[in-house]
């Protein structure tokens, strides 16, 4: 072998391969190649953008989709909330009539079941039955009346006991008498300042500051005890009751003050005289308990010897209370009379009917 072939350098081989041989079907010198790669980039990315922009169209619309369909069943139960709680005014305006029934009107109640009949479970129109002002000042004169009712039978309890407040009394008495006569008997509990100030005054001038100190508390102690006077005597004792059991007073005596009651609820006569009887049959000469204020201070037991003391004047004994009540029931008209006869009150509470809403009516229901 020849010695120029034995010394040969393998790497010159590598090097001298022409790039035609890699690419054999480009010509040397041609940038077709990089055309090439460039067109592939451009179509992968438009395919890749293309791609990338239908998913996010499908997920944008999948979402919108999505959204709309949440927001449907929002309004869809808001609309059956709104349904329910209009059904609920008028079930509640309903029951509230039914469970008074005994002193409405049996046209009220009709009334009502001739609306729902006509209108159907139309919540709208219900609601705005149920809203309407005259049926709510139907359903709270119901309330009263059966208040009045559940009052007036109370009275066929011989245990009932009837409590009166004596701020009724000094209302109807009004604040002319009143307030001088409280103001008067404050004073009577009050004592004076005046020694208290003398002294503090010279142990000032003389130093004696120990003594200074307590003739400032003594002042402070008088001021508590006058404001403590005044206050309970002026404010505290308008919380007084009196209370008398039905079985402590005559059979006549009774009757006298369930009627006296019966004329104040149906607002007949003179509301202040009335008051006054009231209190004069409850007071029953006297006899009656006291129930003080809350709460108990040091002046508060007082209040039943004072309040005797210094209003017994304006009570009217037991006897003239019922004379001047027979007069009343005798002077006081068709109204008065049956107040006195009525065994119960449920009649005479039920006798008026209402003017309720009906359908198609002023604006309610279907026309």
């Amino acid at each position: 072998m020849d010695e120029t072939e034995q010394t040969a350098d393998p790497a010159s081989t590598r090097t001298s391969t022409p790039a035609t041989d890699i690419i054999p079907h480009v010509a040397a010198g041609s940038d077709a190649p990089l055309k090439q790669v460039t067109e592939r980039a451009a179509k992968f990315t438009s395919s890749a953008l293309a791609a990338t922009w239908s998913f996010s169209r499908k997920a944008a619309a999948d979402l919108n989709a999505k959204r709309l369909d949440y927001l449907a069943r929002q309004q869809a139960e808001a609309a059956e909330r709104q349904r329910h709680e209009r059904l609920a005014r008028f079930d509640g305006v309903n029951r509230v009539l039914r469970s008074h029934a005994e002193v409405l009107h049996p046209k009220d109640l009709a009334s009502v079941d001739a609306y729902a009949e006509a209108v159907g479970r139309d919540d709208v129109a219900l609601a705005a039955f149920a809203d309407h002002p005259q049926v709510l000042a139907l359903c709270q004169l119901a309330e009263t009346k059966a208040e009045i009712l559940a009052f007036d039978r109370a009275f066929n309890d011989p245990a009932h006991l009837v409590e009166e407040p004596v701020e009724r009394l000094f209302t109807a008495l009004g604040p002319d008498r009143v307030k001088p006569t409280l103001q008067a008997i404050a004073a009577s509990y009050q004592v004076s300042n005046a020694g208290n100030i003398i002294a503090g005054s010279v142990m000032a001038a003389r130093r004696n500051y120990g003594g200074l100190l307590l003739s400032v508390n003594d002042s402070v102690r008088t001021g508590h005890h006058n404001g403590a006077a005044s206050g309970a005597f002026t404010e505290q004792i308008y919380g007084l009751h009196y209370s008398s059991a039905l079985e402590t007073l005559g059979r006549a005596h009774g009757q006298m003050l369930r009627y006296a009651y019966r004329l104040r609820h149906f607002d007949i006569g003179d509301a202040a005289r009335l008051d006054r009887l009231i209190f004069s049959l409850v007071y029953n000469n006297g006899r009656a308990s006291p129930r003080l204020p809350q709460p108990v201070n040091k002046f508060t037991p007082q209040f039943p010897l004072e309040f005797h003391n210094n209003f017994c004047a304006d009570i009217f004994p037991v006897s003239q209370a019922i004379a001047d009540l027979t007069g009343l029931r005798e002077a006081g008209g068709t109204m008065a009379r049956t107040l006195w006869q009525a065994a119960d009150l449920a009649p005479v509470l039920s006798a008026q009917p209402s003017a309720l809403p009906r359908a198609g009516v002023m604006g309610v229901g279907p026309d």
